[in-house]
């Protein structure tokens, strides 16, 4: 399966990076929170493999550029909700 053949899943891989372009066609190094979520995926790193703790600042702005990220995934790849059924 092709998913098993990646390491990591951030956006900042390139291999991981060309597969989402091929796929969407999206830019997103060039959204204003690129750089942001780049600073993001090095603190996420120091936290999980060097058990660095964040600061409460840190976590806010890691939050909001994760949120950001999410949103404009969304935008680019528009869904059709469907209706929760009993």
């Amino acid at each position: 399966m092709l998913i098993d053949s990646f390491q990591t899943f951030t956006l900042t891989s390139d291999r991981v990076f060309r597969a989402y372009l091929i796929v969407s066609k999206d830019p997103i190094r060039e959204q204003p929170f690129w750089g942001r979520y780049t600073n993001l995926v090095k603190l996420r790193h120091r936290v999980v493999h060097r058990g660095y703790v964040t600061t409460k600042d840190e976590a806010e702005r890691s939050l909001a550029t994760a949120r950001e990220l999410v949103e404009h995934i969304k935008a680019t790849f528009p869904t059709k909700e469907k209706p929760l059924t009993n």
